[in-house]
Order: structure tokens, then sequence, then C-alpha cells
């Protein structure tokens, strides 16, 4: 009869469900207690495979002994993340491997004829244990970026020979791979032939769910570079993001250096397989020559289940039927992130043609630049042209606050103002006022309001447009606001309020301030589903606006204390009762200003503790021996609940 433990581990879904609760550590122990376990739960130990070196950490290239276990396993990897210099190394000890099994091929690992554009072994390999190749990956990562490691390697610095390798591991499992990421591929890789063998193997995969490939280029055309990629998507992609960016020099001068440096230090290496190489080489490239007289096929039918679409940039030398022939194909698209178009023109035309094609669009990202400023409109124009109340998701990058005050960009808006779910606005190209007061109003489903403003960027809203209506957006969760008109008018010669002999006694001026900004901490208040508050305070200081920065000492007047109603002391701390789920707390909440000091004390922190249970961060001081006794107690009290940062001190 078979022991609980044996009946545990002869049903492979409860082994799976375990294994990712345990670590890569915990797994090889598991291993070693039994021979039933390590058939089980072997396949799941190699499931992942992460060969890249990160802050000298090593890997299992670091282990005869590990790599020799690769290589009876290897089979069981689904999962890989290589690295520019590691892929070489284990290109090396793919031929090995194939340099073995020439003669005498197996079922599982038969003879196969490897494309004449592959680059040869590399020489001088100190160690070297042939690997089998890789051909049952379903999630497949590789970055070019060139971290420091221990693998010297010629072809490392050969990015025609990187590209190739990187293409051929691709075709060789183009039958399972669902996700494939290709990230810093430098623009002095990319050339003809070698961006035309990665856009074969692309065109190969069969069943690709999710492609995330980032590129550097200078020498080629940015946009087209992107065009080809994405014409040699299959239709079963998903998500699909394309990211093309130009780079400076410095990296090319940098791996310039570098390929010297490994050249001049590479003293033994004879002349006759220097020679070899370079004749090696230039077949290569008279192959790639050949090749790039015919032109690079392109996928004809539409990706028809592509839903989210990251859009690379586009230039005014870019021609618009090239820009309008992506979303031609891209007909249930639901997620779009597109960049500015630098000098463009047919910003109308475009927008119109994304929201008729892609009508299904319910989340729109849109990322602007200096450059682009007169293109802020586009992201409006597709609001325009998609259907009424659909959108749920919109987010505005770098967009200048004029395409938010214009009269026609606004009501565009507005159509989707009841399927609304999150709004963002980040870091847009000069700090401007803004007005929002319909979104308070008319966002009934609104959960993230994210209106960013920091240093001199960004946007902000006046304390008088904050309060100009109600606020029906109760499902917030998410609210960060810059607020301008916050600050106690000041009087020549008096004291502010709190350093009065008590009873205090309040200007007229000062009752005034104090009730707007209790209308403001009551809307705040009755926000129940709100997790995280970021609110900040916005001076006007000769005549421009600054964002308060997050370690500066400022904190909203009243808002955190309780108040004394003898004193004649205002406080409006009991109007934020409401927001018994609040985590996370941020903004103008500083308490090593003078007023809240003195305002602020046990009182305040004990309100805290019993209507705040949830909240884990709040960054009340800008360091840690700024805290005062009653936060320390406070802090003290939420260490059960494995609070990130009560005290949220920020060392800037």
């Amino acid at each position: 009869m078979a022991t609980p433990c044996e009946q545990f581990f002869g049903i492979q879904e409860l082994v799976d469900i375990l294994a990712s609760f345990l670590t890569q550590l915990d797994l090889s122990r598991l291993t070693r207690t039994s021979r039933t376990v390590y058939t089980c739960c072997t396949p799941a130990l190699y499931k992942e495979l992460s060969i890249v070196v990160r802050n000298g950490k090593l890997n299992v290239f670091n282990s005869t002994t590990g790599m020799a276990a690769l290589a009876r396993n290897i089979q069981h990897v689904r999962k890989a993340f290589f690295g520019v210099k590691e892929q070489a190394y284990y290109y090396n000890c793919v031929l090995a491997f194939e340099e073995l099994q020439f003669h005498q091929p197996t079922d599982m690992y038969p003879s196969q004829q490897r494309p004449n554009w592959l680059t040869p072994p590399d020489p001088l390999l100190h160690e070297l244990v042939p690997l089998p190749p890789l051909t049952n990956l379903l999630d497949f990562s590789f970055t070019f970026d060139t971290a420091n490691n221990p693998y010297k390697l010629p072809n490392s610095l050969d990015h025609r020979a990187m590209m190739a390798q990187l293409s051929w591991m691709i075709s060789l499992n183009r039958r399972n791979l669902i996700n494939l990421s290709i990230a810093d591929i430098p623009k002095y890789g990319v050339r003809e032939g070698e961006f035309r063998d990665l856009c074969g193997a692309i065109s190969e995969l069969t069943e690709l769910k999710e492609l995330d490939v980032s590129f550097e280029t200078r020498e080629v055309d940015i946009f087209q570079t992107g065009l080809d990629v994405f014409f040699s998507c299959r239709p079963s992609i998903r998500d699909l993001w394309i990211c093309v960016f130009e780079g400076g020099e410095e990296e090319e001068e940098e791996a310039e250096e570098e390929e010297e440096e490994e050249d001049d230090g590479d003293d033994n290496t004879e002349s006759d397989k220097e020679g070899q190489q370079e004749d090696q080489s230039r077949s290569r490239k008279d192959n790639h020559k050949d090749r790039d007289l015919v032109p690079l096929p392109r996928r004809q039918e539409p990706l028809s289940n592509l839903e989210m679409l990251e859009l690379w940039d586009i230039g005014a030398q870019d021609s618009t039927s090239d820009v309008l022939s992506v979303f031609a194909h891209c007909p249930n698209i639901k997620e779009l992130s597109i960049s500015s178009l630098a000098g463009y023109r047919e910003v109308d035309v475009i927008g119109q043609y994304i929201g008729k094609m892609c009508p299904r669009i319910k989340s729109l990202s849109y990322s602007s630049t200096e450059d682009s400023a007169a293109n802020d409109s586009l992201p409006f124009r597709i609001m325009d042209a998609l259907p009424a109340q659909q959108l749920r998701e919109v987010q505005c990058y770098g967009l200048f606050a004029e395409a938010m005050t214009l009269t026609d960009n606004f009501p565009r808006l507005a159509r989707h103002f009841d399927t609304l779910q999150q709004l963002v606005l980040h870091r847009t190209g000069a700090i401007s006022r803004i007005s929002i007061s319909r979104v308070f109003r008319e966002c009934n489903n609104l959960e993230n309001l994210l209106i960013e403003c920091r240093s001199r960027l960004g946007c902000f809203i006046e304390l008088s447009d904050a309060i100009d209506g109600p606020w029906n957006c109760l499902k917030l969760k998410q609210l960060r606001l810059s607020i301008s008109e916050c600050v106690l008018p000041v009087e020549v010669g008096v004291k502010p309020y709190y350093s009065r002999p008590t009873p205090i006694t309040l200007s007229a001026d000062e009752t005034r301030h104090f009730a707007r900004l209790g209308s403001l901490y009551q809307r705040i208040g009755a926000l129940t589903e709100l997790r995280e508050l970021d609110l900040r305070m916005v001076t006007r200081i000769r005549q421009s606006y600054r964002g308060t920065r997050p370690g500066s000492e400022c904190v909203f007047h009243a808002m955190l204390s309780l108040g004394d109603a003898e004193a004649g002391r205002p406080g409006f701390l009991d109007q934020l009762a409401g927001l018994s789920k609040l985590e996370i707390l941020d903004g103008s909440v500083r308490l090593n200003e003078e007023e809240a000091k003195v305002t602020i004390g046990w009182d305040e922190v004990r309100w805290m503790d019993m209507h705040w249970p949830r909240l884990v961060k709040a960054r009340f001081f800008t360091h840690k021996k700024h805290i005062t006794a009653p936060f320390r107690w406070l802090g003290d009290t939420r260490k059960d609940n494995q609070a990130e940062s009560l005290y949220g001190y920020l060392q800037e």
C-alpha cells in the first residue's frame, strides 16, 4: 500500500501547486529527500532558467556539476532569461553537444542542419560542457544589456553574430513559444540582414501570445524598424509592445572600446584562426546581402486576436499611409499606448482613423514631448471618434496643459465620464492650472485620479475649483492631487494663529479660509473606499507656481489636528474618519513644521490608531530622527501588521 507521501507526490497537479510556493533552493532540497520526490519535483526545479549575471551573483554556468545536471534535465525548461554574453556561451555549449551527436543521433536529439549564417564556435574556451538545445520553451526573455560577467567570448561582442544566434534560438522553439521579450537591441546591431533573420524567426511563432521588443537605432528608419516587426507577427498575437527609441553615441563608443580591449588582451589567438573568422564573417555578410535583395514578406491578414498595442515613435518623415496600415490590422484592440507624433501634420486624420478602425479601445495612453506639443490633441481626437461612454482608462504623460484647457478637447474627454475609471495626468510640459470640477461631479465610476505636480512640472487645481461642486466620485481608491490657494493669508506683524495666546481670535479672512479648507477636507472624508491619498499644496512665489517636493516641510492647515474649541484652535481631523480603508498617506503631511508641532500630539495619534486601522505608510517625517514619541508609539503598534513604513521618512 502506498504511503501518504507517495500518494501526494503521485498526483502531478498537487506537485505543481506545491512547487509554485517554493523557491529554487527549497525545491532543490526537497528533491534530495527520496527517489519518489526527486522524480516528481525535478521538472519543477528546472522549469525556469535564468542565466544572467546580476551584481556578481553566480548562476548554473559557474558550476560544471550544475551544467551537467542541466544537460540531463534541459527538456524540462519552459521559461528562460538569457543575457547577450550568456547566450554566446550557451551557443558554444550547444555546438559542442551537436558535435558529439553528429555521428550518433538519438530520438530525443536528432541531428539537425544549422543555417549557414550562424557563427562558428569561439576559440580558446577554457571549460565547456556540452548542452542540448532548448526546444520546449514557452517563455523566453533576452537582453542585450552587457553586465559584467566571466564569459569573455568574441561572438558576444559581435552584434551580427548575436542577432543570428538569437534568431536561431527563437526558431528552435517556434512550435511552443507563447511569450517573447527582447530588450535593448543596440542600434549598431540592427542591420538589414540580421534584422531580417529576427523578423523571419518571429513570423514562425504560430502560438505566440505576447511580444515585447525594444530597440535602439540611429542608422535605420525608426518607424520602419518597428513596422517590420509588426507585420512579422502571426494572428495569434494578443499583446504587442514595440519600443523604438534613438540612443546616443556613448553606448556605441563604449562597445567599440570594449571590443578593442578584448582584442588587445587576446595575445594568444593564432593569426590563421583570425583569418578564418574573417573569411566566415565575410561569407555571412555576402549571404545576407543576397537575401536583402528580396523584399521582407508581410502578413496580409489582420491581427484579430490583438488586444493590447504599444505603438512606437512616429516621425514627420513617415507616411500617413504606413501609420494607418498598422491600425487597419488591429480591429479588436482594447488597450492602446501611443507615443508623440513629432513634427507630424495629419493628426486629425490619424485620430479619426484610429477611432473608426479600432472601436473597442477601452484604455488609452499617450506620451508627449516638447517637440510634439502641437500634436497633443491626438488622444482627444481618438476619444471623439470612439463610441461614447466606452473608455475606462485615460493616461497622458508629458501632455501640455493647454491641451486640457482647450474648449474643444475637454468635452471629448467628457464623452466618456460615465465609464471612466482611471484618469492620469503626469508630468506636463510646464506647471499649469487646470479645472477638473466636472470630473468630481460627473465621473461616478472613477477609481483612480492621479494628477501629478512635482517641482516645476505638472498640473494643479485651485481650491475654489475643488470645492466648486459636490464630489460624486465616491468609488475613488487612489487620489493624487495638487491644490493651490491653500496657504493661510498672512498679515504683517501678526503671529500665526497657533502661536497666539488663548483663546485664539481668528481674523475674518482666516475664518473664511478655514471654512474653505474644511469644505475640502469634508469632501475627502466622504471617499470611504480610498486606499491611497497623496495631497499636495502648491504655493505661489514670484508670480510662478511651484509644486511641493516630496520631502518639503509642508502640511495642510489643521487637516491632521483635532482642534481645541476652548482654545479657539480649529481642527478638521475628525472629518477624515470615513477613511477607514486608508493604507498610504503622502504629500503635504510633513509634521516637521512648527504648526504641526504645536497642533498635533497624543490625541491625534490615538485618533489615527482608532480610525485608520489599515494605515501602513505615512510620510509624516523627512528623517527617522525627527519622529516624535506619539508617532513612534503608533509605529510600534503597527509592526505586527507588517507596516511597510508607517513613519515614511525620506532621505532626499
